[in-house]
């Protein structure tokens, strides 16, 4: 379960450890995609730093 109010996000895994890779795997996924935005956005602040100096 995801439950995701402003001001508090919670991710809930299954009682049952039959649920459990499943979970796991979510949680893997999200470890990714939050990696990639990191990256993207590292990259973006590097570009704007660039284009703030003067020249």
């Amino acid at each position: 379960m995801i439950y995701l109010d402003p001001d508090n996000p919670a991710i809930l895994s299954s009682s049952a450890p039959a649920g459990w890779p499943e979970f796991i795997r979510l949680l893997r996924q999200i470890r990714d995609s939050a990696e990639e935005l990191a990256v993207f956005l590292d990259k973006r602040g590097a570009v704007r730093d660039d284009d703030a100096r003067p020249e």
